[in-house]
């Protein structure tokens, strides 16, 4: 009898492992799946924040253009030297009440 109530009880113990176990495989599976969802959503978020941040790069620039009257053209990058064009940053093209910090580019 004594075989037996241990037996049982060992049966039961083994039982209730089983059923913790499954729940926890079932949350693991449950947390993976938000974990890929949420790397997936972050990736679009990353990719909607590239775009954003080049339109408003364009804005800024039309905005210059505007405010100070300069055609500005914008070339393929290519070395310096290969046409003979002297390649010049933003900056070193701009009248010193233009340079960044100046009130007119922001």
């Amino acid at each position: 009898m004594q075989v037996q109530n241990q037996m049982q009880k060992v049966l039961l113990e083994l039982e209730v492992q089983s059923e913790h176990t499954s729940r926890l495989e079932s949350s693991c599976r449950a947390l993976e799946r938000s974990l890929s969802q949420s790397g997936h959503r972050l990736q679009e978020k990353e990719q909607e924040l590239e775009q954003l941040t080049k339109e408003l790069r364009q804005v800024n620039l039309q905005q210059f253009i505007q405010q100070t009257g300069t055609k500005v053209t914008v070339l393929p990058a290519q070395p310096a030297g290969d046409n003979g064009v002297t390649s010049h940053s933003l900056p070193d093209l701009m009248k010193p009440s233009q340079q960044p910090g100046s009130r007119y580019v922001r």
